[in-house]
C-alpha cells in the first residue's frame, strides 16, 4: 500500500516540477492564443480536487513520503544542474 502511495506522490511531484519548470521558461504575460480561443481563468474553489479527499495517510507513512519527495526533488535538481551545460 505504501509503495502505491509513493508512486502516486512521486508522479504528482514530477508533474508539478515539470509544470513549474515550464512556467519559468514561458512568458508569464496573459495573452490570447492566435486563434482567439482563450480559456477563462479558473478560481481555486471552482476546480475539483482529484482524487477527492478521503484516504487518511498515517503520520509515519506521510513522514516517509515527504522525506522521499524531498530527496527526489533534490535528485531532480542535481540532474538539472549536471545536464544544464550538456549539448542536446
Amino acid at each position: 500500500m505504501l509503495a502505491a502511495h509513493r508512486r502516486v506522490l512521486y508522479s504528482t511531484l514530477l508533474v508539478a516540477l515539470s509544470a513549474a519548470a515550464s512556467a519559468q521558461t514561458s512568458n508569464n504575460s496573459p495573452t490570447a492564443p492566435p486563434n482567439g480561443n482563450a480559456a477563462a481563468p479558473r478560481r481555486q474553489e471552482d476546480v475539483a480536487q482529484i482524487p477527492p479527499p478521503g484516504i487518511a495517510v498515517p503520520e509515519a507513512d506521510r513522514a516517509e513520503l515527504t522525506a522521499g519527495t524531498l530527496a527526489l526533488g533534490k535528485e531532480i535538481e542535481a540532474l538539472r544542474q549536471d545536464l544544464k551545460n550538456r549539448p542536446q
